[in-house]
């Protein structure tokens, strides 16, 4: 295959160019993975995760909308979501740090939302190794605000919290295997300025155009010589 841009020849399965940084469809559709779950990724996902994240650290900084339950009304036969955040600080003080902490732990999730979308996005090669760390680490925030539930007096925390934990594995596991297959799909450098495409010329050309140019600074050395000895103007200057 070959960069569109620069015409370079290219590995099979390359979405960037090493010669001048090109990374678009043409190169994506050659790569002979499916590239769907990554454009879903970079170009809904991931930014509809870092606004409901930043959501919720407001939410648990401020202790608004945090606990809610399904509460039924039979005037309308319908169930509603109630916020009883107040009444779950009343009977467990201790919810209310463990949710102070949370909300600076979303806080910090989107700051590294919008850092992995940006090197998912630039193909840069440590962008893999970041996703999954980002999928881990929710799944251990799970964990974690679970058994700090638990330990705060809020009974059967953990167990309710177990199936978003098995939910959160397995979705870790599946991005786990999808960009470990296209890892060498991420080959871009961020330390790596993209700039004018650098022209690889071979040697033997080079040679050439080299030999080509000698007639041409041959003749102008010997205009710049001077008059010889044997022109009307040298007996004139002499």
């Amino acid at each position: 295959m070959f960069c569109p841009r620069c015409g370079k020849e290219l590995e099979l399965n390359k979405v960037v160019c090493d010669n001048c940084g090109f990374k678009g469809k043409e190169m994506l559709a050659n790569c002979g993975y499916g590239m769907k779950w990554y454009n879903f990724l970079v170009k809904f996902l991931l930014i509809f995760i870092a606004v409901t994240y930043a959501l919720n650290a407001i939410g648990y900084l401020s202790g608004s909308g945090v606990h809610q339950t399904m509460e039924y009304n039979p005037n309308t036969d319908m169930f509603y979501n109630v916020d009883v955040t107040e009444e779950v600080y009343e009977e467990y003080p201790g919810m209310r740090g463990v949710d102070i902490a949370m909300g600076l732990v979303y806080a910090g999730l989107v700051v590294c939302y919008v850092l992995v979308r940006g090197k998912l996005k630039n193909f840069d090669k440590n962008a893999p190794r970041l996703v999954i760390i980002l999928f881990a680490a929710e799944v251990a925030v799970v964990v974690l605000y679970a058994m700090a539930a638990q330990l705060v007096g809020v009974e059967n925390c953990f167990i309710e919290s177990l199936p978003n934990i098995v939910t959160e594995a397995v979705y870790l596991a599946l991005n786990y295997i999808y960009f470990k297959k296209r890892k060498h799909l991420f080959t871009n450098d961020e330390n790596d300025t993209v700039g004018t495409p650098n022209i690889n010329i071979p040697s033997d050309h080079k040679d050439n155009a080299k030999d080509d140019a000698k007639p041409l600074f041959k003749h102008i050395e010997k205009e710049d010589e001077g008059p010889s000895p044997n022109d009307d103007t040298y007996d004139f200057f002499k």
